[in-house]
């Protein structure tokens, strides 16, 4: 089992987007936007180094406590977190033989604390 606390205000990559021109294309492009590359950068420092990336089935289990009461999708969420675990190598891949489940995530309100709480089981 892996715990991870991250005391940084979780983000949705889905919801921090932002079109922007390519001059060297000439055509527009969907970028995250900067809040949102700041999460992924902040993320990084709390995440554990491993030897290699997690490549066998777990329980993704993600508590995500955000610092107001604005209506969200925590399927958002955990699609930011999942992006974030296969890009610092905690995970190898986000696809359905690695991430096997994803019970007991939710969403709540702690206006002081702002987090994830991240636990990595072993899928039986």
């Amino acid at each position: 089992m892996l715990e991870i606390n991250i005391p940084v205000n979780p983000r949705s990559k889905k919801n921090s987007q932002e079109i922007v021109f390519n001059k060297k294309t000439g055509h527009r492009m969907v970028i995250q936007n900067k809040r949102y590359t700041e999460f992924e950068k902040e993320c990084k420092k709390y995440l554990p180094k491993l030897e290699k990336p997690i490549n066998y089935p777990i329980n993704l289990q993600c508590k995500f406590y955000v610092c107001d009461a604005r209506k969200r999708d925590i399927a958002n969420y955990l699609e930011a977190i999942q992006d974030v675990l296969v890009k610092y190598n905690v995970l190898e891949d986000d696809n359905y033989n690695i991430v096997a489940s994803i019970d007991g995530c939710s969403m709540e309100i702690d206006r002081d604390k702002p987090r994830v709480e991240i636990t990595i089981k072993e899928q039986e």
